[in-house]
Order: structure tokens, then sequence, then C-alpha cells
């Protein structure tokens, strides 16, 4: 997965991802998609 591009949206909402990480399933979900 090193070599797997992040969605834009991964990069550009770097504060919305803030945010959703005080949240345990969304931050599950998020690290999912972006990591």
């Amino acid at each position: 997965m090193g070599t797997a591009r992040k969605p834009e949206w991964c990069l550009s909402n770097s504060m919305l991802h803030s945010h959703l990480s005080r949240k345990a399933s969304w931050r599950t979900v998020w690290d999912g998609l972006c990591s």
C-alpha cells in the first residue's frame, strides 16, 4: 500500500480529518481509505 496514491480529498480536507479523528469509527474508515 506504500505506493498507493491517496485520494485528493484525503489531502485537501485535513481539517475535516482532524474533526473526524475524534470519532473512533470515522477515524477507522478514514485511515482505511487514506493511509
